[in-house]
Parts: C-alpha cells; structure tokens; sequence
C-alpha cells in the first residue's frame, strides 16, 4: 500500500473558502439596510408631493418594502453567520485529520494505523456536531437569541453591530473576537470608533488571545489613537490626492506620538 492510499483526505473546499463565502453573503446581507432607508426616504419625498386622500392612502405604501428588506437582512446575517461557524468546524476538522495523518506516517505499521484511524475518520462527528449546530442556526433565523448566540461566538463581523440595536449586543459578551477584526487597518477599520477598538482590544486580552491572532486590531487602535492626538483624520488624511502637504505638516507630529505596539 503506497503512502497516497494511507493517507486520509481534508475536506474540500477548506474553512478559510467556506468562510470567505460566508463573509460575501453577510456584506450582501447588510446592504438591504441601506435599501430599507433609501425607500422610506423616497416614500416620503414622494408622498410630499400628493395632497387629499391619495397622500392618506400612501401612509404606509412603504411598509411592505422596509419589511421584507428587514427580512431578507436579518436571514442573510444569519445564513452566513451559520456558514462561518460551519467553516471553523471544517478548520478543526482538516486540523485533526492532519495530526491523524502524522500518526499513521510514524507509526511500525502505517497501514494498520490507517484502518485504525479510518472509523474516526468516516464518522467525521467534528464536522456533524458544525452541521447540525448550521442547520439549527438557520432553521430559526428569525429568533433573536440566534443572533444575539452567533454574535456571541464571533461569528459575525462588527459591521452587523448596528444593524441590530435591540438586541443590545455588546463586544463584552464575546467568546471569540468578530470574523472582520483580524483584517483592520489604520485606513480601513470599518466604522469602528476608537472606544469601540478599545473595547474590542480590551476583550482580546480578556480571553487571553495571542496578540498575532488580532495584530490587525492593535495596530489599527494604537494608529488611530495616535492620529487622534495628532488631529489627524485617517479618513481623509493621505500623501496622494492633493494632499501631500497636509501629511508633511502631520508627519512630524505622528512621528512623536507614535506608540510602541506590543509583541
């Protein structure tokens, strides 16, 4: 038996497609909100225009729109929530297989170790327990504790934060760091205020994370938290664009301010 036929497959595709998939189906998901308000705000622009009983009857003409764009949100965010957390099942489970692999090529006999192995292997209950935990998750999308539990286990990026304001979902409650955090930077922190980096590096630390695993958010909260002093608006400020000038005038003053980032 060759090393090809004891050797036991990953699973394909891997966790990090899977949860690139589930990524592109909440940043999906999160522009119905924007469609929400621009239909109520052409609503009531047109219903500005109509007086008498016709302006009565549009009253909630509408509703029906802003509801099913609701709707259509709050499945999106938790079919990719559930998707992400499906992806980390897949991770642990290639991960496993891995080691298994490792096993069966160290051992005396390789393929006794291999048929050993291959009942764990088939039964794939890592991959079962990620399934069915997926299912359930979308099967009641409309529940608020679904949200407020994929929340929870960071499997929903920050960026869905304000889309649920009753659900009253706070960074102090993470088991895990959000899906969007290990990819700040400085120009690109997706609407997070300094106070929010803040609370999200305070959390990192809580669950004793390895710096490495959110190097992207401390980088981006000490930057800002730098610009800040600096009276630097990270937004707007860059060398390029007709913007050179600004930045010689600032360099100097971040430069001083520059903080020393934790290893």
């Amino acid at each position: 038996m060759s090393t090809a036929d004891t050797t036991l497959a990953s699973r394909t595709p891997d966790g990090a497609a899977v949860s690139s998939h589930a990524e592109a189906v909440i940043a999906k998901a999160t522009k119905f909100h924007g469609l929400s308000d621009d239909v109520a705000l052409a609503h009531k622009s047109a219903r500005a225009l109509v007086h008498g009983d016709p302006a009565q009857d549009m009253g909630r003409a509408a509703d029906t729109a802003t509801t099913m764009a609701g709707t259509l949100q709050r499945r999106g965010v938790v079919v990719g929530g559930a998707t992400h957390e499906f992806a980390r099942g897949i991770t642990e489970f290639n991960e496993q297989v891995a080691r298994w692999n490792a096993q069966i090529q160290a051992a005396d006999n390789p393929k006794e170790k291999y048929q050993a192995l291959l009942p764990k292997y088939e039964d794939a209950e890592t991959l079962r327990a990620a399934e069915r935990t997926a299912v359930s998750r979308i099967n009641h999308w409309d529940d608020d504790s679904t949200v407020v539990s994929l929340w929870k286990a960071g499997a929903l990026p920050a960026s869905v934060k304000p889309l649920f304001p009753a659900l009253g979902l706070k960074y102090a409650n993470l088991d895990q760091l959000p899906s969007d955090i290990a990819n700040l930077s400085p120009t690109d922190r997706h609407g997070l205020s300094l106070d929010e980096l803040g609370a999200l590096l305070d959390r990192a630390r809580e669950l004793g994370l390895d710096p490495q695993d959110y190097a992207g958010l401390l980088q981006t909260y000490y930057v800002t938290k730098a610009a800040d002093k600096a009276g630097i608006d990270l937004a707007e400020w860059g060398p390029s664009q007709g913007r050179r000038r600004a930045a010689r005038h600032h360099r100097g003053r971040l430069h001083l301010l520059r903080p020393v980032v934790p290893q």
